[in-house]
């Protein structure tokens, strides 16, 4: 039996993107537990997104793809009703590495110094470079959220076939005030 929890990482079907101006790479990807997504085609697999676009604006990457609901092989998961485990990372950016303990970029005794080039698949880092949350895609939430401080904090509209997820709760995304920012949209 394992001597410790599961990690959120372990058999997570994922989508990765990277956009640099209007050039990106979009794939999809499965991993067994904490090592480096590979893609589903080395599992197996194949890739199963059925459109995907991404640029980079002002500082912000937007990916968007589409994939099937049903999934059809041990390297997708299927999108069910029902809270589903999602996580979600992002890139070292140079100069702002976050490690736990604090590696050789941090204390400047790297023999590498370029080790995170722009858009390459390395780790992620701690702290808010990475996250995970529970998400029901199908829920029908109400056109208004309220924020941590009961105040109502605009949105995208949601109909009873779309959705958003935002971070910090609360933030407002109409000013920019969210640090990351999720919508989706189920067409039948």
């Amino acid at each position: 039996t394992p001597r410790h929890d599961f990690n959120a990482m372990d058999c997570t079907d994922i989508v990765i993107g990277m956009a640099r101006d209007t050039a990106s790479r979009i794939w999809d990807y499965y991993t067994r537990d904490r090592s480096t997504p590979r893609l589903d085609t080395f599992w197996g697999g194949k890739n199963d997104l059925t459109a995907a676009m991404g640029f980079e604006k002002d500082g912000v990457t937007t990916i968007l793809f589409r994939k099937k609901i049903k999934a059809t092989e041990p390297t997708d998961h299927t999108i069910e009703e029902g809270l589903m485990h999602v996580i979600w990372s992002r890139g070292q950016e140079p100069g702002k590495f976050v490690h736990s303990p604090k590696s050789g970029l941090e204390k400047d005794s790297a023999t590498v110094k370029d080790f995170y080039k722009p858009d390459e698949l390395k780790y992620h880092g701690h702290g808010d470079q990475r996250g995970v949350t529970s998400i029901n895609f199908f829920e029908s939430p109400s056109d208004v959220t309220v924020g941590e401080d009961g105040k109502e904090v605009a949105g995208p509209k949601i109909t009873p076939c779309s959705g958003f997820w935002a971070s910090p709760r609360g933030c407002d995304v109409t000013k920019g005030a969210c640090e990351y920012h999720v919508e989706w949209e189920y067409f039948p």
